[in-house]
């Protein structure tokens, strides 16, 4: 797994996609027990990651490097479909990121930081109800589909 030292940042938002879909495997998250896939692909975009969680919930994570408004955009258009959206990044970025709490507010959306060890929600997503609940049965059966045949979420990536 790879660790942000200090206030180094990971090199890829892969690999940082990588360990935090680690932590949602294999050690305590802030969402309990979940399935999910990474690279939801979809007319207006692609999101990082799509998990359910045991209430049948989705909950979509766009993760970034550095370009936090980038990717709380891409969040908000993930509301479409999911339930709960966050954004996800790297310690140092979310703390400037966290200056402007008004504008993941008012788009319903969530910020996480990531250390490489644990995940800190610093503000809750609010629920959703999709507005395209077509799109949001399509991201469900992806993410069951790849239980449903055996696959185990470390098997998503491309290695």
């Amino acid at each position: 797994m790879n660790k942000q030292i200090n206030n180094f940042l990971y090199s890829t938002e892969k690999s940082l996609v990588e360990d935090f879909c680690e932590i949602l495997e294999f050690y305590e998250n802030p969402w309990g027990s979940i399935q999910f896939m990474t690279e939801f692909n979809y007319q207006r975009g692609k999101t990082d990651i799509v998990a359910i969680n045991k209430e049948k919930e989705i909950i979509a994570f766009e993760v970034k490097l550095e370009k936090w408004r980038v990717a709380l955009h891409q969040a908000y258009k993930n509301t479409s479909f999911a339930h709960f959206s966050y954004v996800v990044l790297p310690d140092a970025v979310a703390h400037r990121a966290k200056c402007y709490p008004y504008e993941f507010l008012k788009r319903s959306v969530g910020l996480c930081t990531f250390d490489g060890r644990k995940i800190k929600i610093i503000f809750s997503a609010m629920p959703q109800k999709p507005i395209q609940p077509w799109l949001r049965y399509i991201a469900e059966s992806k993410v069951m589909e790849r239980y449903n045949n055996g696959a185990k979420s470390r098997s998503i990536f491309n290695r």
